[in-house]
């Protein structure tokens, strides 16, 4: 886990490298024959989403990070559901590509690379996070009943997500509006749209085999690295 959690960092520092660089190639190709007031017109203010969104994905993995460390239960089961009210965050990122463009005079291929590295390091961001989670119930349950969990969080995740890109709320109206987002979800729950369900069944579906291969390919390292140092 330590190579996917530095791998993970990695990816982050990538992305926002990307940002910036982006911008910086705006700043360029305006600097010549425009002044700094025409810089907005580039499309980049609208891009600063990006970073505001990459840090509210980067909760929930940090949350996950912080659960195995707390030793008061009342307070793990309160960090463990703020993780889960972040969790939509980070595949939030993937619909983030509803924003790609082309933005004149950044060329198309470097906002859609930059679109689709985001996309990809807030999923990895919630599949590891959905791993140490996995890892963290183990203590209190069987491996198939932690997967078992895993599974409802992926549901929730993806009616969360689209809470939040369909119905616009946002993670923290949990605790500042929560009768009316529970009235808002009761009400999608009661008369489901053939959307919702295509919806939450694609995204449940993307989280569910990354993270069956993420889960994979960690143990497979982890019993190799295990025999290896038997050997």
């Amino acid at each position: 886990m330590k190579i996917v959690n530095r791998i993970i960092l990695t990816q982050v520092f990538a992305a926002m490298t990307l940002l910036i660089g982006r911008y910086l190639i705006a700043f360029k190709s305006l600097s010549g024959y425009a002044t700094l007031t025409s810089f907005p017109a580039s499309g980049s203010q609208v891009l600063l989403f990006l970073g505001w969104n990459l840090f509210l994905a980067s909760v929930p993995y940090a949350l996950s990070l912080l659960l195995p460390l707390i030793r008061h239960r009342l307070a793990g089961v309160l960090v463990l559901i703020a993780w889960l009210l972040f969790l939509p965050n980070a595949p939030y990122l993937i619909t983030d590509l509803i924003h790609l463009k082309p933005r004149l005079p950044v060329p198309f291929w470097a906002d859609g690379m930059v679109f689709f590295f985001f996309a990809w390091t807030g999923l990895l961001l919630g599949l590891v996070s959905l791993l140490h989670i996995q890892r963290y119930l183990e203590q209190w349950y069987t491996t198939r009943q932690s997967h078992w969990w895993i599974g409802g969080f992926m549901l929730m995740s993806s009616f969360g997500l689209f809470l939040g890109r369909v119905g616009r709320w946002n993670s923290w109206e949990a605790v500042t509006h929560p009768s009316a987002l529970l009235q808002y979800s009761f009400s999608l729950l009661a008369s489901p749209t053939t959307t919702l369900m295509v919806f939450i069944g694609f995204f449940s579906l993307l989280q569910g085999l990354g993270y069956a291969l993420l889960y994979h390919l960690t143990s497979f390292n982890s019993d190799s690295s295990f025999k290896t140092s038997s050997l």
